[in-house]
């Protein structure tokens, strides 16, 4: 029900690592580098279904290579349901009685998580209109990690928002989430002019994964390099009997990829994770006629929500 019920949306970010051909050791004490990706990943939805749900699906065409071999690279695409675990609020605070949270869950400081801002009780805010008053951000932090739960190890990454456009109203079960840009006290969302709680701002700081050695051989040659197009199951086992993409067949193309854990810090300094440099701002922005157009583009509008009237 991914693009049916849970949200509106996709967001496809693009991006070369501004530190080089520098494996990251965030996940798993990777060895080999992403130099260059580009992600599909979705945060554009009503967080009561959104957070909940748990698994996500993902894309992410990669390019990665061998850290003591620069030019030793190869492609990957890897299409994934990716497993965000836990609901968490705020940051590294409690755990949402979501009722697909792991069981037994962990410690809310430990990932998968998807984490948001809260008002109520301290330490969250104490309303939403505090946060108005005070220009301040609405974070969210959204990490997966299979070493904690039964999830694939092709791809995992780590996105921060902070304009997300709703906050969890803490200690409520079912669970309550208040629209920021709303004029009911966030029970509905409204399209407000100048409301900046957009979910735009959004970035894919950290992606990593692992080519597992065992499929150096898929190709037929044992070379440490792996060419392979095929499917691949939702925990990233190979599925030789798929033959088209569908539940549990999720495609996967690598071209001369080195096999091994894989990681990349996508952010120049992680000093900065929570700052604009590495959460820039992005808008969509039309024509007055409607089309859709590059926001530096003279006369370009910009959308303070993109609903389906757009």
């Amino acid at each position: 029900m991914e693009t049916t019920h849970k949200h509106g949306g996709y967001k496809w970010q693009a991006t070369h690592n501004p530190n080089g051909c520098e494996a990251f050791g965030g996940f798993d004490f990777a060895t080999l580098c992403v130099t260059d990706a580009a992600i599909e990943y979705h945060a554009f939805g009503d967080y009561a279904m959104e957070m909940p749900a748990r698994f996500h699906s993902a894309i992410a065409f990669l390019k990665i290579c061998d850290p003591a071999h620069p030019t030793d690279c190869g492609e990957a695409f890897i299409s994934q349901l990716v497993d965000f675990g836990q609901c968490v609020s705020p940051y590294q605070g409690a755990v949402i009685p979501c009722p697909l949270n792991p069981n037994p869950t962990f410690p809310a400081d430990r990932a998968p998580y998807a984490a948001t801002d809260c008002i109520g009780a301290a330490p969250c805010r104490v309303s939403r209109q505090f946060v108005f008053d005070h220009d301040a951000n609405v974070n969210g932090i959204w990490t997966t990690d299979p070493d904690n739960v039964t999830a694939s190890h092709l791809l995992i990454f780590l996105y921060r928002v902070r304009d997300a456009y709703q906050l969890y109203v803490k200690d409520t079960n079912p669970i309550v989430f208040a629209w920021m840009c709303s004029n009911d006290g966030g029970v509905n969302y409204t399209a407000i002019a100048g409301c900046r709680y957009n979910n735009s701002t959004t970035f894919v700081q950290e992606i990593g994964g692992e080519i597992p050695s065992a499929w150096d051989t898929l190709d037929g040659v044992a070379d440490g390099h792996v060419t392979y197009s095929g499917y691949t199951t939702d925990f990233g086992d190979i599925a030789p009997a798929c033959t088209a993409p569908g539940a549990g067949c999720h495609p996967l193309k690598l071209i001369s990829v080195p096999v091994g854990k894989y990681g990349g810090h996508m952010i120049d300094d992680k000093d900065n994770q929570f700052l604009p440099v590495s959460q820039p701002e992005r808008a969509i922005c039309f024509t007055a006629a409607f089309v859709l157009t590059a926001c530096d583009t003279p006369g370009a509008i910009e959308a303070p929500w993109v609903g389906s009237e757009n």
